[in-house]
Formats: C-alpha cells, sequence, structure tokens
C-alpha cells in the first residue's frame, strides 16, 4: 500500500455530500486532493485536468439518501440541548432532509464542528475501506 496524504474529513465531508446538488467530487490518486467540479461546466476546459485523467482522478462514491439519513439522525440523538434536539430530529422529517438539518445546523454554529467530528468518526471504516481498494493508506492529513 502507498502511504499518501489524505485530508480525512473532506473525504467524509465528500462521501456523505458527494459535493452538492450541482457538483461531483473526485479525488487525485496522486496528491490526496480532493476536487468538486459542477455537473454543467460553462468552459469545459475548466476542469479538463480532472476529466481529461480518469486514471489520476476517481469519483468519490456517495452514501445513499438513507444512510446520510440516519447518520444526521444518530448525531441529533446524542444532542442533549432540548431545544436543538427536536429542531434537528424535524428537519430530518422535511421533504429535504438533509438540507433542512444543514440549515438548522447554520443556526447553531456551535454544534457545526461537532457534527464534522461526529461524521467523519462514523465515515472512518468507509472512507479506509475505499482508499484500501486504490491502495492507498491514509497518512495524517490536515483539512485542505
Amino acid at each position: 500500500m502507498r502511504r499518501l496524504a489524505v485530508p480525512l474529513d473532506e473525504l467524509a465531508e465528500a462521501m456523505d455530500e458527494g459535493g452538492d446538488s450541482l457538483t461531483r467530487a473526485y479525488f487525485d490518486r496522486e496528491t490526496g486532493a480532493i476536487e468538486y467540479v459542477p455537473f454543467e461546466l460553462v468552459d469545459p476546459t475548466l476542469f479538463a485536468d480532472v476529466l481529461g485523467a480518469p486514471a489520476r482522478w476517481l469519483r468519490i462514491p456517495t452514501l445513499g439518501a438513507w444512510q446520510r439519513q440516519r447518520l444526521r439522525m444518530r448525531f441529533a440523538d446524542d444532542i442533549s440541548d432540548v431545544h436543538l434536539r427536536p429542531r434537528l430530529l424535524a428537519a430530518l422529517d422535511e421533504r429535504r432532509p438533509c438540507s433542512a438539518f444543514a440549515q438548522v445546523l447554520r443556526q447553531a454554529p456551535s454544534v457545526g464542528d461537532g457534527w464534522t467530528q461526529f461524521r467523519t468518526q462514523h465515515l472512518t471504516t468507509d472512507v479506509h475501506a475505499w482508499l484500501a481498494t486504490l491502495d492507498i493508506e491514509p497518512a495524517l492529513a490536515l483539512r485542505s
């Protein structure tokens, strides 16, 4: 296995969110970098280095909708704030649960870091398993 500095929290975020509804997340097998490419490119040459090198830049797999929602529910269950916990759980019953959940977190910034740490911790196995399929062992890397 090859050791590579990988921003594990960013990779966990990409697996969880896949970028967002407007982008796709790609992983650079040579540097460990993550790049978000818009679905609709106005100028196709902007991301030609990523899209033109599929052996180097791999699309990052994403969690299914039910896995994303379940992860957020587990986080909400751990919240002890009697006002915030019901708001997070109610957000998960909305039509777009992950977006509603993120909106509640933006209104409670002190909990946002806790969510990032929780997500990274709970997706570590998935992140490491995917990297292992690429014959990559992550070295310690800070978020870029």
